[in-house]
């Protein structure tokens, strides 16, 4: 009958893919633990990799905003504790994304030099185009991993980040918006149940969530 479609097609979710992106979901202001050789994966010439790094506070920028910053070693630092913690949680996302960047530079390379090996096996008959083909297709399964775990992290990195700016006309105080922040993140919304049960630990509800004025 016309109108009448069958069920769409998806990938399913592995419950291996599922565990690692719930690991990286539970601790959202914990930073991503990247290895030593998780950064020997991905090698990408230094002039890029420049690039890549944490980009400085424009000097005109820190200048114009001398009276909302305070001079630290090697730079400047935000003054409100709460713009600090913002700072400080898009300061991770970002590293998090060039590493995840890294990562899929580096295997759009191989999957390429994969596919060229494999048309060359095919019609060569080859034990060394085979090898090539095996070592490289390990190589994207370790770093398909890696962007898991990267994009993982990014997602929660951006919710955290997130929470610190809604949190900041919260009259509780600095150690329990610290709590909220570190909630673990569920899907769907901010907090969700663990928000409750931590304010109904904290306190009275409706003194707890009013607004500070400034």
């Amino acid at each position: 009958m016309r109108g009448l479609r069958g069920p769409s097609v998806s990938f399913p979710m592995h419950p291996g893919v599922q565990d690692i992106i719930t690991k990286e979901w539970l601790v959202p202001d914990v930073e991503l633990k990247v290895a030593r050789a998780m950064k020997k994966l991905y090698p990408v010439p230094q002039d890029e990799l420049e690039k890549l790094r944490l980009p400085r506070v424009d000097p005109l920028v820190s200048a114009v905003t001398k009276k909302t910053t305070l001079p630290v070693e090697g730079g400047i630092s935000l003054r409100d504790i709460q713009d600090r913690k913002v700072e400080s949680a898009l300061k991770s996302l970002f590293e998090a994304a060039a590493l995840g960047l890294q990562a899929t530079v580096c295997s759009s390379f191989v999957a390429q030099a994969c596919l060229q090996w494999h048309q060359i096996s095919a019609s060569e008959a080859s034990n060394d185009q085979g090898a090539h083909l095996e070592a490289g297709l390990a190589y994207m399964a370790n770093a398909f991993y890696d962007l898991l775990r990267v994009l993982a992290r990014c997602m929660v990195g951006a919710v955290q980040a997130r929470r610190q700016l809604w949190l900041c006309n919260w009259s509780a105080d600095a150690a329990s918006k610290t709590r909220l922040v570190r909630l673990p993140f569920r899907g769907k919304l901010f907090f969700g149940e663990d928000l409750t049960m931590l304010v109904k630990e904290l306190g009275e509800v409706r003194t707890y969530l009013k607004a500070s004025r400034k």
